[in-house]
């Protein structure tokens, strides 16, 4: 007996529709969305497994052209009907100015995955976005957020990890919603060297060194330790530092300056720190 997932692919590729002796194709998730959505531009597609292990389902995102306040950025989440055959949008959201993206993975401790609608929007980096879970046979928004400074936003060892700068909270689930708790000190990450720093209620920022020198391949992370006064680090993405997830690689010869600015914009107050990368 064939499997409920094969089969479901199957049909997902074909459908076997016996039109005038033609073989039809079955449309695909955003072509289904774009009949509903005539304007919709797809910018990109993710499977995830969101009303169960075995299902195939999709998150689009992209955006509607036409709106009278410029594009409007959607996602949606696609499934399959098995009665139907065909693909059915069962939840959107809309957001104006900045796109929407998508992270997966389970935060329940079922076997579907959990969304986190996310985008990023300003000078400042706001992070706004929603968690959505399948509950009760239906999608439920468990966690709304919006407006954090420098944020950042991921799903990690079964819970929710926002960033604030370099401000850690992390959210888990204890029976019927998203419990928070804000961390004292950021989460350290394996890293070759670390510079510690803190920023007091005065906003004088107090950094464990001023300067560094490493090898190309070494890296390094900044870690916050205290919470309080929000903070915005710059650095030049061009020199001999590369940054990922908030972790500093060396990446070739020479010297860059890391500039700590506390409130995200006081720079009477901002500390630098300076690099230098041998070989």
């Amino acid at each position: 007996m064939m499997k409920k997932t094969w089969m479901r692919k199957v049909l997902q590729i074909l459908s076997i529709c016996c039109l005038s002796g033609v073989l039809v194709q079955a449309a695909e998730p955003a072509d289904t969305f774009q009949q509903l959505e005539p304007q919709f531009v797809l910018k990109e597609q993710v499977p995830v497994h969101f009303t169960g292990a075995d299902a195939d389902d999709y998150v689009l995102s992209g955006y509607v052209k036409g709106a009278s306040y410029g594009p409007s950025h959607v996602a949606a989440v696609m499934t399959y009907d098995e009665m139907q055959k065909k693909w059915t949008p069962i939840y959107q959201s809309e957001r104006k100015y900045a796109p929407l993206h998508v992270l997966s993975g389970n935060l329940l401790n079922n076997k579907r995955d959990q969304l986190v609608l996310y985008k990023h929007e300003g000078s400042g980096a706001f992070l706004s976005y929603d968690v959505l879970a399948w509950l009760n046979e239906k999608p439920q928004v468990l966690l709304s957020r919006s407006a954090i400074f420098q944020g950042n936003v991921e799903i990690k060892n079964g819970q929710l990890v926002e960033h604030m700068g370099h401000q850690d909270t992390v959210y888990r689930w204890k029976g019927k919603r998203l419990i928070a708790k804000e961390l004292p000190e950021e989460i350290a990450v394996p890293a070759g060297h670390t510079i510690s720093f803190s920023i007091g209620n005065n906003g004088i920022v107090y950094t464990s060194q001023q300067s560094l020198t490493m090898k190309v391949g070494e890296t390094m992370q900044l870690r916050r330790l205290n919470r309080g006064i929000r903070e915005r680090v710059l650095y030049n993405g061009q020199g001999a530092l590369t940054c990922k997830d908030d972790l500093f690689t060396a990446n070739k010869p020479g010297t860059s300056t890391i500039t700590i600015i506390p409130d995200g914009y006081n720079w009477d107050k901002a500390v630098k720190i300076v690099v230098r990368v041998i070989v």
